[in-house]
């Protein structure tokens, strides 16, 4: 099976662990959360504080 390409920002597990900042960073600057990866696996999807906030009220 083929992985489909996404349209969304990506980051992998060993790239929050050298800078989670930067991630959120991308977050933000996409307007969109960030699927994060770990062996070709998405395995969660990184927001911000305010992209949280927005889900939480709708």
């Amino acid at each position: 099976m083929a992985m489909r390409i996404l349209d969304i920002p990506t980051t992998s597990i060993s790239n929050i662990k050298r800078s989670p900042m930067e991630v959120f960073q991308k977050a933000d600057q996409e307007a969109a959360g960030v699927y994060v990866f770990n062996r070709e696996k998405v395995v969660g999807v990184m927001l911000t504080q305010k992209q949280y906030e927005s889900l939480n009220k709708e």
